[in-house]
């Protein structure tokens, strides 16, 4: 009885450190899942087109530069929205321009690398 209790227990014990190695060996970065993060991808190339160029880009301008580093089409609204990431983060500067017909109204944003 004896032998057989501690064999059923020595069992639990190496099921349960199989599975949590299992899981940490899951959740740790060799085993990611899905295709890689976009935003790990631009946001730094952002980052090294506006720090390569120095001066203020639109976002047409940064996008076309993305698009062809990147060899794929990137959006125009996904180069936008990570750069008001990057505004928010304090990583890039958004300069508005004034409007070229209207008074009191700004037109075109650019953005730099903050400094």
């Amino acid at each position: 009885m004896c032998e057989c209790s501690n064999l059923n227990l020595a069992k639990q014990i190496f099921i349960k450190l199989f599975t949590n190695k299992i899981r940490s060996f899951i959740k740790s970065d060799f085993m990611k899942r899905g295709r890689p993060n976009i935003r790990s991808q631009i946001q730094p190339k952002i980052l090294e087109i506006l720090s390569r160029n120095n001066i203020p880009m639109n976002v047409s301008t940064i996008c076309s530069y993305l698009s062809s580093e990147m060899k794929r089409s990137i959006s125009w609204n996904t180069v936008k929205k990570y750069l008001d990431e990057l505004v928010r983060l304090d990583k890039v500067q958004a300069i508005p321009l004034p409007h070229s017909k209207e008074e009191n109204k700004t037109g075109l944003i650019v953005y730099s690398i903050k400094r």
